[in-house]
């Protein structure tokens, strides 16, 4: 899009949700609009405000916008990376692109896979998404909450952070927590519904998904909203005669919400679908996982709609995933034992049959903290210093000092205990911008929009001001999730405390239908050449069948690393 003197042209992936405001606040300072888009509203913020722009966005986007008159080029990225965007800056050219794939075919004689990325990956190393390094040593991620400036006069090219995850002040009672909660949580929803085509959810039998289809039922929709277009139909994956499947929970939840709800049963692909899918992912994932998911948005779809709601980033904030040891240990860095075993407890209703190793943790944790607590307290200068933990480790997460954070959040990271710790690293390093990254794919592989309340910055500012026990405490994980959609939410899905997660039974694909295309990747020379792994021992292992769930994921990481190669050359 130009602007009306043909200065600025923009190009922008992704979606501006607080755009009806943003347009009210141009207004009233003179600008007028042809438009009713959030891509118009987008540019004309920037005249106005240039790169602080930014901070007054809510949504996703990957933009570029580029000044005709200074000759300079302006990227950003929204703040924790939902959307991606790749540069390629050589000998005087510059590239950039929502997909990797898209340089690597503009220049396929000019870049080479990066090792040192790919081995991490067929290791299961997640966190190397949300890095600046990608499988091609020539390609660049512009890293979330950053913008770049590209000087065409003078080549110069500079990169920038522009968001820190903020403290915010939160109501003391954690009553009122929960309501300020709910308030957010609502209007996150709401402004997610802006759209000129009708909006879908996806549905599990979980409480993320399971709050927001309650919610947004709960939303009036007056044809005078133009900007509000909820479908009132839900879409869940299927896997039949599969303790994975939560068919029964999504099925009785749309009905007490009066959703249509649109099942799509997950069977093993066959050969030719698995590599279409991934050939349209932009490189390899380490996870099976991608294939239900992409699966799933083609049919959404095939079904009309190209905007869905989803729940992604409530685990990693509210500690939805297991993380028993470290959120015992961290309990007992804070000298919180009471708390310690709260959390023991939480973490065997959500993993029962694990209970014996989660009392074994809890025991192993409790007898490293006691002897690091007696090292403490045997000198007076240590007893001292011991005190002044005490104290403040009774209260909320500190900023740390003003220096350069390698992440947005890490203006608010908390290394005095692990707890605080793993939370963080959740969100910001793994696995979250993994799966950001896995859905963006395999939605926008089909063009259909995923977007996401829980990512709203003002949900996960408000969530990491929290104190701990309001995320995870008496009993539950994602405790203030839950408390805010009583009455709203089905009470048995609200105070489920076991978790399935979206999977597939792909040990069972591996040693069955998918068996001969991987041994036929197995003996290519880009499998048996690959550094770092012994090929006859793992493709004597596909033949004999000879893994489980997690030698599984090991074995498939490298084999989407050989189908991406022998693709991304052929």
């Amino acid at each position: 899009m130009l602007s009306v003197d043909q200065r600025f042209v923009i190009v922008f992936n992704g979606e501006i949700y607080n755009f009806v405001e943003l347009a009210e606040q141009l207004k009233a300072k003179g600008h007028r609009f042809r438009t009713t888009s959030d891509t118009e509203v987008l540019l004309t913020g920037f005249i106005e405000w240039k790169t602080e722009l930014f901070n007054k966005l809510n949504g996703m986007w990957a933009l570029a916008i580029y000044d005709t008159q200074e000759q300079e080029l302006t990227l950003s990225r929204d703040r924790f990376g939902v959307k991606p965007l790749y540069t390629f800056y050589t000998d005087g050219v510059f590239l950039f692109a929502s997909e990797a794939q898209a340089i690597q075919r503009l220049v396929p004689g000019s870049i080479s896979p990066n090792w040192d990325f790919l081995l991490r990956l067929s290791d299961y190393d997640l966190s190397v998404y949300g890095e600046e390094k990608t499988h091609w040593n020539e390609i660049k991620a512009l890293r979330p909450g950053h913008f770049a400036t590209l000087d065409l006069s003078t080549g110069n090219y500079t990169t920038r952070q522009w968001y820190w995850l903020n403290r915010i002040d939160t109501p003391s009672r954690y009553a009122d927590q929960v309501i300020r909660f709910r308030e957010i949580f609502e209007d996150a929803c709401r402004i997610r519904l802006r759209s000129d085509v009708p909006v879908a959810t996806c549905l599990s039998g979980g409480i993320d998904s399971g709050s927001i289809v309650s919610t947004l039922s709960g939303f009036a929709n007056p044809e005078t909203q133009r900007f509000c277009k909820f479908s009132h139909t839900a879409f869940t994956a299927s896997f039949p005669n599969s303790e994975l499947d939560e068919t029964a929970a999504a099925q009785y939840l749309a009905a007490e919400k009066g959703m249509s709800l649109k099942l799509k049963m997950m069977l093993p692909p066959d050969s030719n679908e698995l590599e279409a899918a991934i050939r349209s992912c932009d490189g390899p994932l380490p996870a099976l996982a991608f294939y239900p998911i992409w699966k799933l948005y083609k049919y959404i779809r095939e079904s009309g709609i190209t905007v869905t709601l989803d729940g992604q980033g409530a685990d990693e904030m509210l500690g939805g995933y297991y993380i028993g040891y470290d959120a015992m240990y961290g309990a007992m860095e804070m000298n919180r034992w009471k708390y310690a075993r709260d959390l023991r407890d939480i973490y065997r209703e959500l993993q029962p049959n694990l209970d014996d190793w989660i009392e074994y943790q809890y025991q192993h944790a409790r007898q490293l903290s006691v002897s690091v607590w007696k090292q403490r307290l045997k000198h007076p200068f240590k007893k001292a210093l011991s005190a002044l933990r005490l104290r403040s480790s009774r209260q909320d997460i500190q900023p740390l000092a003003p220096t350069p954070p390698t992440a947005v959040g890490q203006s608010l990271q908390n290394h005095s205990d692990s707890l605080h710790s793993v939370l963080w690293k959740q969100f910001f390093i793994a696995p979250l911008p993994f799966l950001l990254h896995q859905y963006d794919r395999c939605s926008m592989a089909h063009g259909v929009e995923c977007r996401m309340p829980f990512m709203d910055y003002r949900l996960v500012e408000y969530v990491y001001s929290l104190p701990i026990e309001s995320r995870i405490g008496h009993g539950f994980t994602k405790r203030i999730l839950r408390d805010s959609v009583a009455g709203v939410l089905p009470e048995k899905i609200r105070t489920n405390r076991l978790k399935t997660g979206f999977n597939a039974p792909f040990s069972q694909w591996m040693k069955g239908p998918l068996r001969e295309w991987l041994l036929d990747i197995a003996a290519t020379k880009e499998f048996t050449e690959m550094p770092g792994i012994d090929a006859l021992t793992l493709r004597s292992q596909i033949e004999r069948g000879e893994f489980d769930s997690t030698t599984e994921r090991l074995l498939w990481a490298k084999v989407h690393i050989a189908a991406w190669l022998r693709n991304s050359r052929g």
